[in-house]
């Protein structure tokens, strides 16, 4: 299943950017990606997430960018996940944890989260996870939403926004930054 998702995703990619995925295309595809095409993750919204995580409820955050991403700024309590992650070894960190535990996977605008939450919610749900959503419009659609973030310093409301092209898609591009704060 995961090789038939995978090679879906490349064959749709190369056919809407023929071109080699110029970074320009690749950055409208993977900011305009439909939700509909989730098997086992679903989507989950920005203001639905804020409300899941005020919640009692049990939940695991992970942010699937790169670590200068991740240190620019996160969601709180997010722990950051490398992107390339085997998921198979992910399920393996977590499965004591997964019973009645909530997993949300985000990172720029779906296209890497999407990928990893697809590929292991099946497996985090057979270990008896309650659920397994991908943040619509990934931290750009939170930062979006006025919503809180953090750096390692405490609140910040800058972004990495992966790549200049995806500064646009914030709402105050004057908040992007490519490089975490400096040491104090």
């Amino acid at each position: 299943m995961r090789t038939i998702l995978a090679t879906a995703a490349l064959t749709i990619t190369l056919v809407i950017c023929p071109g080699a995925l110029m970074a320009e295309s690749a950055s409208k595809l993977a900011f305009t990606m439909s939700a509909t095409g989730f098997v086992d993750a679903t989507p989950i919204t920005p203001q639905d997430l804020d409300k899941l995580l005020r919640s009692r409820r049990k939940v695991l955050l992970f942010d699937s960018r790169e670590r200068t991403e991740f240190a620019v700024s996160h969601i709180p309590r997010a722990a950051r996940l490398d992107p390339a992650v085997d998921t198979n070894v992910l399920v393996g960190r977590v499965r004591r944890r997964a019973k009645g535990t909530v997993f949300v996977f985000y990172c720029t605008s779906m296209a890497r989260s999407s990928t990893i939450a697809e590929w292991a919610a099946e497996d985090l749900k057979a270990h008896g996870a309650e659920a397994v959503y991908v943040l619509v419009k990934g931290i750009i659609g939170w930062a979006n939403a006025g919503l809180p973030l953090v750096d390692k310093r405490g609140p910040t409301m800058f972004v990495h926004p992966f790549d200049k092209s995806m500064t646009k898609h914030l709402k105050r591009s004057d908040l992007a930054r490519f490089e975490p704060p400096a040491e104090r």
